[in-house]
């Protein structure tokens, strides 16, 4: 009688671990590579944004105004807590700059997609997870869209 009790109490506690594990492995994350693109009707901006383990980042950024051409870089730390990405930019093109919060909320993060809003000028991003190996290009087009 009371192997049948222990193995459905194993069976159980397994099930319950299972779930928790499957649960951990799926729940989306911003850490890791992201690539966005956006347009204005006079410039184009894309960015690839590698958020690390460590809660430290670099955005790498080509900006096109007109036929020029513009690379930079930020680099900081970001965190999330109540629905909120913050990042704190530390230095730009590798210079140290005066510390610099920036708020988003999140809008919907999945696996593969990151829709977010900064908080203050309420400007709407959206980036697709990329692999750790890519690269942007050489210009950021500016599209229709």
């Amino acid at each position: 009688m009371k192997l049948p009790i222990l193995v459905k109490a194993f069976a159980v506690i397994s099930i319950g671990a299972c779930i928790a594990m499957a649960t951990a492995q799926t729940t989306p994350t911003v850490e890791g590579q992201w690539f966005g693109s956006s347009n204005s009707p006079n410039e184009a901006h894309c960015w690839i944004s590698n958020r690390k383990s460590d809660g430290t980042y670099r955005t790498d950024f080509i900006t096109q105004d007109g036929s020029v051409y513009k690379k930079y870089w930020q680099e900081g730390t970001w965190s999330v807590a109540n629905g909120i990405l913050s990042t704190v930019v530390k230095s730009e093109s590798g210079t140290t700059v005066p510390a610099r919060k920036l708020d988003y909320a999140i809008v919907n993060l999945t696996a593969e997609q990151l829709v977010y809003r900064h908080v203050s000028s309420q400007t709407r991003f959206a980036v697709q997870r990329v692999a750790p190996d890519f690269q942007l290009p050489e210009k950021c087009a500016k599209t229709d869209a």
